[in-house]
């Protein structure tokens, strides 16, 4: 009788580890399905440069890498600039079999003067994660005239007899209106092949 109720009392031992194996072990891949997410992604908040002018449009962008931008604060007022809204890019890479995406949300703000202005640090809550973002001063100086990249363009917009002479002066008027039209490019050089980003603001 002593040794039945010891062999019991042994598998019921046994039983009782496995069972508090298995619930550690359940509990461990339940932390990983739920940390590794976030540890893959990768956010980055830009800030637009330092310089523009009254004409120019300025940016704040949000990008997650290797993830999806699934939710992100309101982007912040700033003193001297107005929000004209948000556009949305994705990107998708291939390299040395290794596929890597990323998708962002980019603010347009269109100055209201001249002048140079704090952008004070903020913080923004991206994928449930806090980003801080160091703030900067942005200066904005006199309309900025944008030139034409058609290289053929001024070889027929020209007058030859007013080449000749020397008569060759341009004379820009600037309209004080409240409605203009703003280019902006997110890279000045690139590669053949290479992918860039255009922002049209009107």
């Amino acid at each position: 009788m002593l040794a039945f109720e010891y062999i019991f009392a042994l598998q019921r031992d046994r039983m009782s580890r496995k069972r508090r194996k298995g619930l550690i072990i359940t509990f461990f891949m339940l932390f990983l399905a739920s940390y590794c997410p976030v540890l893959s992604q990768e956010i980055k908040v830009t800030l637009g440069p330092d310089e523009i002018g009254e004409n120019q449009a300025w940016t704040i962008t949000v990008t997650v890498n290797d993830d999806r931008l699934k939710n992100y604060d309101v982007f912040p007022d700033i003193d001297g600039f107005k929000k004209r809204g948000t556009s949305t890019q994705s990107q998708t890479s291939i390299v040395n079999g290794q596929i890597s995406s990323s998708q962002s949300v980019v603010m347009t703000y269109l100055p209201t003067k001249q002048g140079t202005f704090t952008i004070p640090s903020f913080k923004m809550k991206v994928n449930a994660q806090i980003v801080s973002i160091t703030g900067k001063k942005v200066t904005v100086g006199p309309p900025v005239q944008t030139r034409s990249n058609d290289p053929f363009r001024s070889l027929f917009d020209r007058d030859p007899v007013n080449d000749f002479f020397g008569n060759n002066s341009t004379e820009f008027v600037d309209i004080k209106e409240d409605a203009f039209l703003a280019l902006t490019t997110s890279k000045d050089e690139v590669y053949v092949g290479e992918g860039f980003t255009t922002t049209l603001s009107f």
